[in-house]
């Protein structure tokens, strides 16, 4: 339990390590007459294209959020119950054995009122701040910890040779080669999967 984070920033480390792979190979084949850019340049331009499309990513989406949420506050709940149950005369049947269709149009928006109550929203940005705070900690060490891993990308395949018997050491670096090769792909046709996806929405 004591080590879980860590366990999880590896694990987030190393997928985006596979991801960043691609990047890695295009940086690595730029070169100013017959010297090639320095793995520790190459990872830190790799880490800094990453946090750039992040940025970007997010700069689509939350203008869409903040208007969705704006939209939202402006809603009166009972008209919109009212809506829902004209179209959905099922539910309408359902919804009606709790009560009239005033008494729960009155309670949904005495409970919505409640949340959306200053002191909830105060509570809220509290616990909001908080988790930022942890997420951009979390953050940090995850971009930490992918830079070494793009910098000594050698460094997990010794650590897993060196507990690895010498009569399997062949099969091994074979496995841990394709492994590497069909995650990497993996890894980034699932993102851009869900960036079309996404964008598309």
């Amino acid at each position: 339990w004591v080590f879980t984070k860590v366990v999880i920033y590896l694990l987030i480390a190393s997928i985006l390590t596979l991801l960043c792979k691609p990047l890695v190979k295009v940086y690595s084949k730029i070169k100013f007459g017959k010297f090639h850019l320095p793995d520790t340049i190459v990872s830190l331009f790799t880490i800094l294209t990453v946090i750039g499309s992040a940025v970007f990513v997010s700069s689509l989406f939350l203008p869409v959020l903040i208007n969705e949420i704006k939209f939202l506050s402006t809603l009166n709940f009972a008209d919109v119950f009212s809506d829902i149950l004209g179209q959905f005369p099922r539910i309408k049947t359902l919804a009606l054995n709790f009560g009239t269709e005033k008494e729960l149009s009155d309670a949904i928006t005495g409970q919505a009122s409640e949340a959306l109550n200053f002191k909830n929203i105060s509570d809220l940005l509290n616990g909001f701040i908080s988790t930022a705070g942890s997420l951009v900690g979390g953050t940090l060490a995850v971009l930490f910890i992918t830079f070494f891993l793009l910098k000594e990308d050698k460094m997990v395949f010794r650590s897993l040779l060196l507990v690895t018997p010498s009569n399997y050491e062949e099969e091994i670096k074979d496995i841990l080669r394709t492994t590497q090769t069909l995650l990497s792909k993996y890894f980034v046709g699932l993102l851009v999967d869900v960036l079309i996806v996404s964008l598309v929405v």
